[in-house]
């Protein structure tokens, strides 16, 4: 038979405040615990390279098309591919179009999207296929400024 918890803490010499204050402790370690448990999962998550939000861009290189469709989505370093279409050797300077523009009608497609990318080191030649990876350093309404770090000609 069980005994009424009250009575047998009394008789055990605890008092039910004494065990209240317990109970809340018991209930915040735990809280912790659990808080803890779910920041360590976020952190070998984020290690690990799990995606938990949604709608974050693409990590793999990117094509010209997706860069000026939407070039204030992408934040920090990004990696992009290209075709080569005018060199600015005086401005450390080159201009991309995308793969598929370049296949359908060469460099010249006059509405073609293209964007420019300033880089320091030596510059690719006119239909060079490039792999880039760099940061964009201004969005503006017809375009982005694309300020390489690397250059790969492919």
């Amino acid at each position: 038979m069980r005994r009424n918890s009250i009575e047998h803490l009394e008789n055990v010499g605890h008092s039910p405040m004494a065990d209240s204050l317990a109970f809340f402790k018991l209930r915040q370690a735990n809280a912790l615990l659990q808080r803890g448990f779910f920041l360590c999962c976020l952190l070998l998550g984020s290690i690990l390279g799990i995606e938990i939000k949604g709608e974050e861009p693409k990590t793999d290189t990117l094509t010209v098309e997706e860069l000026v469709k939407n070039p204030s989505v992408y934040k920090g370093e990004i990696e992009i591919v290209g075709v080569v279409s005018k060199v600015y050797p005086k401005d450390s300077a080159f201009r991309i179009v995308s793969l598929k523009e370049f296949k359908e009608c060469g460099i010249i497609c006059e509405d073609a999207p293209s964007i420019p990318v300033i880089y320091k080191g030596k510059l690719p030649k006119i239909k060079d296929e490039v792999w880039i990876k760099g940061v964009i350093e201004k969005v503006k309404k017809k375009g982005v400024l694309l300020k390489a770090k690397k250059v790969k000609v492919n």
